[in-house]
């Protein structure tokens, strides 16, 4: 069974945080090459980033009790509520392995809950990579529609 206590531990000992709590913490990941992530993960390619650029991806994770239970939130900002439509951003969270895209507020997030009481570190670590890859090729897939219609094709 993990604890907050032993993910704090993990997050602290493996990550350089910009954000650390009692409840929360915010890392940077830093993806050197989006478009070979993408491949390596099957995903549908994201455009390379620009100037050979690594993108860096902020990835949030926040410690809920509910009722006896402690989760495990993690999300990722992804885009505006402008720059994808409804109908886009449900067949975007169709295809993702862990979690979904959600709407918060007026910006798309990737969210991901999961139970402390069954969570392997291991796990955690691929869920934070996972969901900032993803998030950084969905931002980037979008970046060239973001100024005036929307991006992912339907």
């Amino acid at each position: 069974m993990t604890t907050w206590s032993e993910v704090q531990a993990h997050i602290r000992s493996h990550y350089r945080l910009q954000t650390d709590t009692l409840q929360h913490f915010i890392l940077a990941w830093q993806i050197e090459d989006l478009a070979l992530e993408d491949r390596a993960a099957g995903a549908s390619p994201a455009p390379p980033s620009p100037l050979g650029q690594p993108v860096v991806q902020g990835v949030h994770g926040q410690h809920l009790t509910v009722g006896d239970k402690d989760f495990l939130v993690l999300r990722a900002e992804v885009a505006s509520d402008r720059v994808m439509s409804p109908l886009q951003a449900l067949r975007q969270s169709a295809r993702l392995l862990l979690g979904a895209l959600v709407l918060n507020g007026n910006q798309y997030v990737l969210r991901y809950s999961t139970p402390l009481r069954s969570l392997d570190l291991d796990d955690l670590d691929y869920a934070l990579k996972y969901l900032a890859r993803e998030a950084a090729a969905t931002r980037a897939r979008l970046a060239p529609h973001a100024g005036g219609t929307r991006g992912l094709s339907d």
